[in-house]
């Protein structure tokens, strides 16, 4: 009887205390196992970064710099569909603040996402204001 009762209140805590993650977007395994040898709260940080506006979003952005060449990869990938459903204001937001190195390295993994994922509008074309912040710092949006 203990048992059952503690099984109910676990049950009850999960409910009404742990938030889930909402999986709107799907993360690659790769940067998911690498996130969590890190004690980083992955899938915390995208739903902030969904939810919670530009300064959650930047966060979730720079986490490739802890993530190692196959995690960052998919990483860029996570980002580029985060921003698809934030859109380009939010996205906008989220990187004025970037360096020019940043920047540089955020467009060339946007870049490469872009590609595998098949969009059928140009990166340039469904995100002006970003588009526009990155080609002010002299980087080429020809994707």
């Amino acid at each position: 009887m203990r048992k059952v009762a503690i099984c109910i209140f676990l049950a009850c805590f999960q409910v009404f205390c742990a938030k889930p993650y909402s999986q709107r977007v799907k993360i690659a395994e790769e940067t998911l196992v690498q996130a969590r040898d890190q004690a980083i709260p992955y899938e915390v940080m995208l739903d902030a970064a969904l939810d919670k506006g530009p300064a959650a979003f930047e966060r979730f952005i720079l986490l490739w710099q802890k993530l190692d060449t196959s995690g960052a990869y998919f990483h860029f990938f996570h980002i580029y569909e985060a921003a698809e459903i934030t859109g380009d204001k939010a996205f906008a937001a989220a990187t004025a603040k970037f360096s020019a190195a940043d920047a540089k390295l955020l467009v060339e993994g946007l870049a490469e996402a872009h590609g595998w994922l098949k969009r059928k509008t140009r990166f340039a074309e469904r995100f002006p204001l970003s588009a526009r912040r990155f080609r002010a710092l002299g980087l080429k949006v020809d994707f």
